[in-house]
């Protein structure tokens, strides 16, 4: 992970030693997966870094809205919660 902030480099790699840590211990204590709660954690943590199944709710709530999106017919949309900043504007 790396940002245009210096110290958040410096602080990064010992946020994922940190991340790490506290997931190898709940896995000793028997967790079957982990769910990445914070926008942030898919950055600190991958899937080659675990044996377990990792649920990255960014991905998720992405993934689902785009296929809401397309499943919804046009007609059928509701607005943009910023049609006032973009009047028009629809999802293609």
């Amino acid at each position: 992970m790396y940002t245009t902030r210096p110290w958040m480099n410096r602080v990064a790699p010992l946020a994922r030693s940190l991340f790490l840590w506290s997931h190898h211990a709940v896995m000793r204590d028997g967790a079957q997966g982990v769910i990445l709660g914070c926008t942030e954690s898919g950055l600190l943590i991958q899937a080659g870094d675990t044996d377990v199944p990792l649920f990255d709710t960014t991905v998720i709530h992405a993934e689902q809205a785009v296929e809401a999106a397309l499943a919804t017919p046009e007609s059928e949309r509701k607005p943009a919660a910023f049609e006032h900043l973009a009047p028009g504007w629809r999802l293609p």
